[in-house]
């Protein structure tokens, strides 16, 4: 430390670094915990006359874990906007970034994101959603994750909106 901190500052400055780490915990928990129940919703939809070739697609992006990254975002992303389809949620273009946010549980790359967008517009069964477009969500995560908790709620994903909720208000709590 500088020579013009004083002890007070320093403890200060450790405390606070301590704080960040629990947050930063918190947050990597929260992934993991989203990341589990997307596991568990249903299998991803793929066009029926390109089975064959997203097969391939599977099969090529195991090699590495940048690939396997993109491929686990991709089919987490599709498969949470799949499961608002089935509960007649709209999805609007706001919608489409939540999911998309959501499912990035791995700090994924403007290209990764924008390799998803093409790839679920040709093999996903829904990939016409795109046509709205995936760009502008709002800047702040919590305040994104709280409104994607209440488009989960107004869907009957009751229980995974709340879990969501508690997460955030943690967070939030620790960042005060």
């Amino acid at each position: 430390m500088s020579k013009n901190i004083t002890p007070n500052t320093e403890k200060e400055i450790e405390s606070l670094k301590k704080a960040y780490h629990r947050a930063e915990d918190r947050y990597s928990d929260l992934e993991k915990r989203i990341s589990g129940y997307i596991d568990l919703l249903e299998p991803l939809e793929i066009r029926e006359d390109l089975q064959n070739d997203w097969e391939e697609v599977v099969k090529n992006n195991q090699d590495d874990e940048y690939s396997k990254a993109w491929l686990d975002y991709m089919v987490h992303w599709a498969k949470l906007m799949q499961n608002l389809i089935k509960n007649r949620v709209i999805l609007t273009e706001n919608i489409i970034n939540e999911a998309s946010f959501l499912a990035d549980t791995y700090g994924i790359t403007g290209f990764m994101h924008d390799a998803a967008v093409a790839t679920l517009k040709k093999y996903w069964k829904h990939g016409d959603v795109f046509e709205t477009g995936t760009k502008n969500a709002p800047a702040d995560a919590l305040t994104r994750l709280e409104g994607y908790a209440n488009d989960l709620e107004k869907a009957g994903i009751v229980n995974y909106a709340l879990s969501i909720r508690e997460c955030v208000k943690e967070l939030r709590w620790e960042k005060s």
